[in-house]
């Protein structure tokens, strides 16, 4: 029997009483990994400063939501 990957489950540790958990869901964690590897795409300025408006920030984070929740999806197909 194939288990399903659910977006608010705990990433790490396991706990019997979910509503105790204080860690990272599995959605955040795979938003977070995906984050890291979109910063490595952010330009940087003529003196070497990367350069991370509020635009930017906003578009990354929304992507690295929507990438934890695509990843999720085919986990579970």
């Amino acid at each position: 029997m194939e288990s399903k990957i659910f977006a608010n489950s705990p990433a790490f540790g396991f706990s019997t009483n979910l509503t105790d958990y204080k860690g990272l869901t599995k959605r955040e964690y795979f938003a977070a990994i995906a984050m890291q590897g979109l910063l490595t795409r952010v330009p940087k300025r003529e003196c070497g400063e990367t350069d991370l408006g509020v635009m930017e920030s906003e578009r990354i984070a929304e992507e690295s939501v929507v990438m934890a929740d695509k990843l999720i999806m085919c986990l579970n197909k």
